[in-house]
């Protein structure tokens, strides 16, 4: 008699067959590749969010000091404007490009090392998830060979 149950045993017996050929066993319940599939992820999500947490750092950072910049750029504007003399305005002129590049140099310093310690985290949190997914996946194979 050969019905769809029929089918399905025969379909069965032939994967089987092949599964026994193979020198590693598939996992007894698709729930373990699931879980390990699903941990992997996680620990890969910590990662990406290590780096998106420092990035939002780094633009705050970059927004704060644009802001501070505007401020005192208007500020210097009405200070030179309201200089009495052509001699004044030009020593609060000179006043105002000095103490912008010192700001923009600390600035910049300030930026690579935020940027350096974003970098670390993120190396660090994408070395420990891949160290991670190495480690379930071999005990996972591990598993699937006693089986």
């Amino acid at each position: 008699m050969t019905d769809t149950t029929g089918k399905k045993n025969s379909d069965k017996t032939a994967r089987e067959a092949v599964w026994a050929e193979l020198p590693f066993r598939a996992p007894a319940d698709i729930d373990d590749v699931m879980a390990l599939a699903k941990n992997n992820l996680e620990h890969f999500t910590r990662a990406a969010d290590a780096m998106f947490s420092g990035m939002k750092e780094l633009n705050e950072e970059m927004v704060r000091f644009a802001g501070h910049q505007l401020d005192a750029g208007a500020e210097a504007a009405r200070s030179i404007l309201s200089a009495g003399t052509p001699a004044e305005a030009l020593g609060r002129h000179v006043d105002y490009a000095r103490s912008a590049t010192q700001a923009y140099l600390g600035q910049a310093t300030k930026l690579f090392e935020v940027a350096a310690r974003i970098s670390q985290t993120g190396v660090e949190a994408a070395h420990s998830a891949a160290n991670h997914t190495a480690n379930a996946t071999k005990a996972a194979v591990e598993k699937a060979a006693k089986r």
